[in-house]
C-alpha cells in the first residue's frame, strides 16, 4: 500500500490543531503562536496576501492576544488539507469570524503523517458574535468518486489543493481587491464552503 493510500481524513486532528493554536496564543503570545504553527509557505492577509513568516517577524507582540474557538471543520478525503472556521474575540471588544487552512504531509522517513501546520489564515469583522455550537461540526469531502484531474484550482495568485483534490482554495486578484474561495468535492461537483472579498495585495 502506497503512502497516499494510507492517508485518511481526520477532522478531529485539525480541530485539535486549531484549539492548541488558540491556547498557545494565550499562553505564549499571539504572534509567537502564529510563527510556531505556520508552514514555511504560509500566507495571511494584512490586508492583502503576504508571506506569513516574514510579516510575523516584524510584528510587536500585543499585550493581550486575540481569543478564538473553532465552530466547524471541513477536511479533504485524504486529510492532507483541512479548514477550520470559527469566531474570535479581540481585546478591544471587536468580534470576527475566521478561516484557517491546515496542511499535513506524508513523512516518508517516518512512514506517518506530519502534524497539521496552517498554510492560510483570514478573517472578517462582524457586528454580532457568531453563535457557538454545542459541538464542533465536522464534514469530510466525498471519498467514493474522486474529482477529475481537470478540476484543479482556478490558478489565481494563491491556489492549493489536497493531494487527492477533494478540498481546495483559490485567491484571485481583481481591481480594487481580490476574492478568496474554498471549495469541497461532493462526489459530483465542487461546492463552495467559503467566500471572502479581500483588500488588494501590495502593488496591485
Amino acid at each position: 500500500m502506497g503512502p497516499h493510500l494510507r492517508q485518511r481524513a481526520d477532522p478531529t486532528a485539525a480541530i485539535a490543531a486549531d484549539i492548541a493554536f488558540a491556547q498557545l496564543a494565550q499562553r505564549e503570545g499571539q504572534w509567537k503562536a502564529f510563527r510556531k504553527t505556520a508552514a514555511d509557505d504560509a500566507v495571511l492577509f494584512a490586508p492583502g496576501p503576504v508571506p506569513a513568516k516574514g510579516w510575523l517577524e516584524k510584528q510587536p507582540e500585543p499585550a493581550q492576544s486575540v481569543a478564538w474557538q473553532p465552530h466547524s471543520v471541513i477536511s479533504s478525503c485524504d486529510g492532507t488539507l483541512a479548514a477550520t472556521f470559527g469566531a474570535a474575540q479581540w481585546p478591544d471588544g471587536k468580534q470576527s469570524e475566521y478561516v484557517t487552512v491546515w496542511q499535513r504531509k506524508r513523512e516518508k522517513s517516518r512512514d506517518r503523517d506530519s502534524e497539521y501546520k496552517w498554510v492560510l489564515d483570514s478573517g472578517d469583522f462582524v457586528e454580532q458574535a457568531p453563535k457557538r455550537p454545542e459541538f464542533v461540526q465536522t464534514q469530510v469531502a466525498d471519498c467514493k468518486t474522486p474529482p477529475k484531474a481537470s478540476a484543479a484550482p482556478a490558478g489565481g495568485m494563491l491556489s492549493r489543493a489536497a493531494d487527492d483534490g477533494t478540498l481546495r482554495y483559490d485567491y484571485v486578484a481583481a481591481p480594487g481587491g481580490g476574492v478568496l474561495t474554498l471549495s469541497w468535492w461532493d462526489g459530483t461537483e465542487f461546492r463552495e464552503a467559503y467566500r471572502q472579498q479581500l483588500a488588494p495585495s501590495a502593488g496591485q
